[in-house]
């Protein structure tokens, strides 16, 4: 069998993955930006950091809520090899140790993961699979995620059920060198769009 590359086996993910080398807006925004006046105080952009810093280290860790914003797929076919992306609010900073369990429900196969991508987390991700559950990781690289947006991951390729208008049940554990946190959501699945 000959080998395919990632655009053959899944178009949709190859667009997906082309549309993350824009620039994040915290990147473009504080490095354009190099004196921030805040209360009348000027602070530089590596005291804003470590300000910014000290106060997400400071909250207590179920100060941030987690929550599943949305559950998309491309195409949204019933039955069929889809890119499944996952959007959802985490507590700030998202660092380079991030890693996400995810228990899928018994109807999606998992048999054909092949790769992870995000638009907000930079540096690359990998994924695996063990039966109904999926782990993606950050790969170490890149900066933390502290925006008020939802952080996005999308796996490539995921089989779809084959009633895709009901709600599924998912499960998450999101680990990361400060924090560890459980949520569960129940959401239907829906048609991915464009960033």
């Amino acid at each position: 069998m000959a080998a395919k590359n990632q655009a053959e086996i899944c178009p949709d993910f190859a667009r997906y993955v082309s549309n993350q080398d824009r620039v994040s807006w915290d990147e473009t925004y504080f490095t354009s930006l190099r004196v921030l006046k805040w209360s009348g105080v000027q602070m530089t952009l590596k005291k804003m950091k470590i300000v910014l810093l000290s106060f997400t280290l400071a909250m207590p860790l179920g100060a941030a809520a987690q929550e599943l914003v949305s559950v998309a797929a491309a195409p949204l076919l019933p039955a069929s090899a889809t890119v499944l992306r996952f959007q959802m609010r985490l507590p700030a900073p998202v660092t380079t140790q991030w890693q996400m369990t995810v228990i899928m429900p018994p109807e999606f196969d998992l048999t054909q993961v092949l790769m992870a991508a995000s638009f907000s987390l930079n540096g690359g991700l990998s994924v695996a699979c063990n039966g109904d559950t999926l782990r993606v990781r950050r790969l170490g690289v890149g900066s933390n995620w502290i925006q008020p947006q939802p952080v996005d991951v999308a796996i490539a390729t995921v089989g779809l059920p084959q009633d895709i208008e009901r709600e599924y049940t998912f499960s998450f554990m999101v680990q990361d060198s400060l924090q560890t946190k459980s949520f569960t959501a129940q959401m239907p699945i829906s048609a991915f769009s464009e960033r």
